[in-house]
């Protein structure tokens, strides 16, 4: 097999110092240095023949002089010019707005720091090495970490998992890190006796030996298990939580809600480790389920009946958009301000991340129509539009906006019926007319 067929690898290890002197920090700044040199090539050519010009003309006046005192001596010096390593000129570290170097910083501000220089190299190796792809292969992100440190790092893995080509590899042994993945993702290796390595996939034969392994239980703290259908909606809803909290309080902020254990996300389209070891059914823990509707045109989702069968069953809640999607609520004047290319109008029933995805390849003078784009390339370019979206655009959101995009308050409903949910402490009864809401 040609070696360019083969995704390049990545390895960055657990048991390092992590500071500026790292190969993961001083490689891609080697390489922009390198580049930046290249780019005045032919003039550090000339300096360094002018240089050479006048070394040499000085040192064989040196010998001349030496000639007329001894002129043994002087035959045997010759003027011999080593050309410079451009390169070797220039020393680089890294330094904060205080002027403080990385290396001075704590163990955990370092080792962030090189998590992303680590990403850097990867992308730069792949890149020269026309790679088709790259793995990233990261021991225990957690360490040194900060928890909000710890769930930004594996959100950021997560997504860097879901762009083309790249797959992201994680070991750890930390319960926190292994409950927030989707369980079909996780593997356990295993010893025997006889020194092999077993690896399980994460099926329901081995989930059980996971969590037993990594102590994961359930969670006693825990309020409240929100059903979401992807992760892009769960920071949609994180963030526009946030954004409302700082105005009113009796919004719920789910970022610190989350921190605390007291709400779980789960994606419904897979469960993830925390969910299994907690077991719902058997926890009389509320759960709520949001949904979107899929509308292209104003009617009935095809999803009314199954928030309709939700609602009937004890201690569950769940709401049905009543746009099309999450995307939907947010208004244009964020979505500009996130990228100014954006510039959309959109209905309650358009398709927001495809507006946005056609919006930003037009202006981008690619020289291809957007319909000449292969299916890939557009599936691509949207999904990228939906993580931005539910990010950037998300962050630019403020509570008028909002009220502009969601008149009748729908979002705000949604997060009223959480604080209702995570205050009952007794199976909440069936509420068959929820799917006004989101």
């Amino acid at each position: 097999m040609d070696e360019k067929e083969l995704p390049a690898f990545s390895l960055f290890k657990s048991d390092r110092t992590s500071t500026d002197q790292d190969a993961e920090a001083q490689d891609p700044m080697k390489a922009a240095v390198d580049k930046a040199l290249k780019s005045k090539e032919a003039e550090l050519e000339a300096i360094s023949k002018y240089v050479q010009k006048q070394v040499e003309t000085i040192a064989q006046k040196t010998v001349e002089k030496i000639r007329e005192m001894d002129p043994m001596l002087a035959s045997e010096l010759k003027p011999r010019f080593s050309p410079p390593s451009w390169k070797n000129v220039f020393k680089i570290s890294l330094t904060d707005d205080d002027q403080i170097s990385i290396n001075k910083r704590g163990s955990g501000v370092r080792r962030l720091i090189l998590l992303n220089f680590f990403r850097a190299k990867a992308e730069q190796t792949a890149s020269a090495g026309n790679a088709p792809g790259i793995i990233y292969a990261v021991e225990e992100p957690e360490t040194s970490q900060h928890p909000n440190n710890q769930r930004m790092l594996m959100d950021a893995f997560a997504n860097l998992a879901d762009e083309p080509n790249r797959q992201v590899i994680l070991s750890t042994h930390t319960p926190m890190l292994a409950r927030t993945l989707p369980a079909d993702s996780l593997r356990y290796i295993e010893v025997q006796s006889d020194g092999t390595r077993t690896i399980h996939a994460g099926d329901e034969e081995t989930i059980s030996p996971i969590a037993n392994a990594l102590g994961v239980l359930a969670d006693h703290d825990v309020k409240l298990f929100i059903g979401i259908e992807g992760r892009n909606d769960i920071n949609f809803l994180r963030d526009i939580s946030k954004i409302l909290h700082a105005a009113d309080d009796t919004v719920p902020d789910l970022y610190a809600l989350e921190d605390k254990s007291q709400v779980i996300f789960f994606p419904m389209g897979g469960a993830n480790l925390a969910l299994w070891a907690s077991r719902t059914r058997h926890l009389n823990i509320p759960e709520f389920y949001i949904e979107d509707s899929d509308l292209t045109a104003a009617g009935t989702s095809s999803h009314q009946q199954e928030v309709d069968n939700t609602n009937n069953k004890p201690n569950c809640a769940a709401v049905l958009t009543q746009k099309r999607e999450m995307e939907n609520y947010l208004h244009p004047n964020a979505i500009k301000a996130a990228r100014s290319e954006a510039d959309i109008q959109f209905g309650d029933y358009d398709d927001v991340p495809l507006l946005a995805a056609k919006a930003l390849h037009d202006a981008s003078n690619s020289g291809n129509n957007w319909e000449d784009l292969t299916d890939d390339k557009k599936v691509k370019k949207v999904s990228q539009a939906k993580k931005w979206l539910n990010t950037e655009a998300v962050e630019k959101m403020t509570p008028e906006l909002l009220a502009e995009r969601d008149p009748v308050g729908e979002v705000k409903s949604s997060f009223t019926k959480i604080v209702e949910l995570m205050n009952v402490h007794r199976p909440i009864a069936a509420n068959r007319h929820n799917q006004g809401s989101f």
